[in-house]
């Protein structure tokens, strides 16, 4: 969100994509985080520009990763026990299992 937003952090996002794709190797986006995307520019941008920021994601060096039962239970861990959003909890757990 940092990225798309152009809020802080989004250079530093950036330029792990640029060295992802500079070596060809893939970064991981959680589902829940790509419907992050979704959620909150829905409101402010519209449904239409939504889902044109959305497939950024889609042409990057992102593969985007569905739950497991690993990622589930770790995010619910991380969820209890730390004051995190869901979806950061989830991003959290994907980075830990994979």
């Amino acid at each position: 969100m940092a990225w798309i937003q152009d809020e802080p952090g989004a250079q530093t996002v950036e330029d792990l994509l640029v060295e992802a794709r500079r070596k060809h190797d893939e970064l991981f986006l959680h589902e829940v985080n790509l419907a992050e995307v979704y959620h909150l520019t829905i409101r402010p941008t519209g449904e239409e520009r939504a889902r044109r920021l959305a497939d950024q994601p889609l042409s990057l060096p992102l593969r985007v990763v569905s739950s497991s039962p690993e990622i589930l239970w770790q995010a619910a861990l991380l969820k209890a026990g730390y004051p995190l959003s869901l979806a950061d909890a989830f991003a959290a757990a994907t980075a830990m299992t994979l």
